[in-house]
């Protein structure tokens, strides 16, 4: 009987509720997340040096498509992420948020070699470009810099709810993007930005990283912006 009354107690049945209420969220939150590819450390975003140029300074920079970069699983559970267009539309995001940073004078990469570049990088999945392969696609434009990357992490997560009688489902990207800026004549990086962005798919999530990564890189390559040392956002 006192086992019985003890297992019965108040007591004892608020904890086993307590416990119901943990394990039940582990299981939900072990069901909603998605498995991501490490990310860069905060060691890889130390040590750089700052203050490359100074504030006036309009060097000139070549543009190359981010990397995919990701794990082939990753990949081979993402498939759209290997798609051309999806590639090319990160390039041009990148290449817009440079251009728009109104820091840099860019010079134009013709348009076969950027597809070489998707069609080498991004369909094969083979990881982030090295400094020498960069500086050898941007040396013949006369840059003295290239600015190039990866997507290094991705993620989808859903959620639904009721409204009324009707389920609504909502879809999130998680991208995340790193951009590396590399001197032509040393191959030594001075410049590097990470940064993660949402969205409710994968080149509005991009855009949102892009814009946040380059804003970081700015910051690491120029001593001062214009207007109190923030980097200026006109064309």
């Amino acid at each position: 009987m006192m086992t019985v009354s003890a297992f019965f107690s108040p007591r004892v049945w608020h904890v086993r509720q307590w416990l119901a209420i943990i394990v039940a969220a582990l299981v939900v939150v072990g069901c909603a997340s998605t498995e991501v590819d490490k990310r860069p450390t905060s060691a890889d975003e130390r040590g750089r040096v700052q203050g490359v140029y100074p504030a006036n300074a309009r060097p000139v920079t070549a543009v190359l498509p981010l990397a995919l970069g990701l794990s082939s699983e990753t990949a081979g559970r993402y498939p759209h992420l290997v798609e051309k267009s999806v590639g090319l539309g990160v390039y041009q995001l990148a290449l817009s948020a440079v251009t728009h940073a109104n820091r840099f004078r860019v010079v134009e990469i013709r348009p076969e070699n950027i597809d070489a570049i998707l069609q080498e990088r991004w369909l094969q999945a083979s990881g982030l470009m090295s400094a020498g392969e960069a500086v050898v696609a941007a040396r013949p434009l006369g840059a003295v810099q290239v600015i190039y990357g990866r997507i290094y992490d991705y993620a989808e997560t859903g959620s639904e709810r009721i409204v009324g009688v009707k389920v609504q489902r909502s879809d999130t990207v998680m991208v995340g993007v790193q951009l590396i800026c590399t001197d032509v004549a040393s191959r030594r990086q001075i410049g590097l930005g990470s940064a993660i962005g949402y969205g409710d798919n994968i080149l509005a999530a991009t855009r949102v990283a892009v814009k946040l990564a380059s804003k970081k890189m700015i910051d690491r390559l120029f001593e001062a912006g214009p207007a109190g040392g923030r980097p200026s956002s006109r064309n």
